[in-house]
């Protein structure tokens, strides 16, 4: 299967997501790993999604394809991008940002949150029809 490295984050406030638009939200209770990583156009954040969640996402991004996905940390957009394919293995990559920005993304997948406020849904929260 074909893989993606861009994404779309949701949040009402945010330019462009609507409460229909399909996000997918990263938390601590599903992603094994996060790690900050210096390159060339900037600090990018890699994540591990769980088992589980690595399958919730693909199974997403199979039923969205076609369509802008929003990749959340807390209020913090990890991703965008028009999803071409299934994006399965877990492992995704934030856009390059300033240090500061980072560090930020950082501790935001790391915060603990209810779980409505992970995984796939709706720009407004709700599950996906």
């Amino acid at each position: 299967m074909g893989r993606l490295m861009g994404f779309a984050l949701f949040m009402l406030a945010l330019p462009g997501v609507t409460a229909a638009d399909p996000v997918f939200r990263l938390c601590r209770g599903n992603v094994a790993q996060a790690a900050l990583a210096g390159e060339a156009a900037g600090f990018v954040v890699h994540v591990r999604l769980t088992e589980p969640a690595a399958l919730a996402f693909a199974e997403l991004t199979g039923r969205v394809r076609g369509r802008e996905l929003t990749v959340l940390a807390g209020g913090e957009v990890f991703s965008r991008a028009t999803v071409r394919a299934v994006i399965d293995g877990g492992r995704l990559a934030s856009a390059p940002r300033a240090r500061a920005a980072a560090d930020d993304l950082l501790r935001a997948i790391r915060q603990s949150r209810p779980e409505p406020e992970c995984g796939a849904g709706a720009g407004d929260g709700a599950p996906l029809p």
